[in-house]
């Protein structure tokens, strides 16, 4: 039995002689912590903000103004004037007598209305002098138009042998043309116009494209 006890406590003192201290634990705890691999940090994401876009609205453009263009229109004495071209022949442009306001004189009995007007005379070199005129009225309203060229034509009607274009075509809004012993009439209207043309020593035809002409040259200022 003593035997026995011996023998446990010379184990004993084995095993108390083999622990480590302290300081040997703690220093194989910190060679331990030492020779473990670092922990790399995950890095922290970082939002990325969108920026945020306004809508800008866009600014409907002006419209632009029209340029007012006023196209100043032909007087009387121009018209009568770029007609020239187409006086019947043999005859010539004389001269015009233009005045601001005319009190329609009795030309073959019309009526005294005052009207603008403008007349150019027919010059024949066969007869050195004057054989025709073209005279343009123009009224401030088409019914005092219209009273002229009635008067006008009613004193034409029976004058002489009518010419088969009582009413030219393409000539104003109504017309007539007639033919007295060699000297021919012609009178029509254009809304506040009204033109008498007389000429001698011309053909009937060449007349109706002079009057023609000046219709032509008379609407815009007669019908604006």
């Amino acid at each position: 039995m003593r035997f026995v006890l011996l023998a446990v406590l010379v184990l004993l003192a084995a095993l108390v002689a083999c622990a480590p201290s302290e300081a040997d634990i703690a220093a194989a705890v910190e060679a331990t912590v030492a020779a473990a691999p670092t922990a790399t940090a995950e890095p922290t994401a970082i939002p990325t903000v969108e920026p945020t876009v306004e809508a800008t609205a866009t600014a409907e453009p002006e419209p632009t103004a029209e340029p007012t263009i006023e196209v100043a229109l032909p007087t009387l004495g121009e018209i009568i004037a770029a007609a020239a071209d187409t006086i019947p022949p043999p005859l010539l442009a004389d001269f015009v007598r233009d005045a601001p306001t005319h009190i329609r004189e009795d030309v073959l009995g019309g009526l005294d209305e005052p009207a603008d007007y403008v007349m150019q005379e027919l010059y024949s070199p066969e007869r050195d002098g004057t054989w025709g005129a073209a005279i343009i009225y123009l009224y401030d309203d088409g019914d005092a138009a219209r009273r002229a060229y009635g008067a006008t034509a009613r004193q034409l009607d029976g004058m002489g042998y009518d010419l088969g274009v009582s009413n030219p075509n393409g000539v104003g809004e109504r017309a007539t043309m007639e033919d007295l012993d060699g000297r021919i009439y012609l009178a029509f209207a254009r809304c506040n116009g009204f033109v008498f043309i007389w000429t001698t020593d011309a053909r009937p035809f060449d007349v109706l494209a002079y009057a023609t002409r000046i219709d032509e040259l008379l609407a815009p200022t007669a019908c604006g």
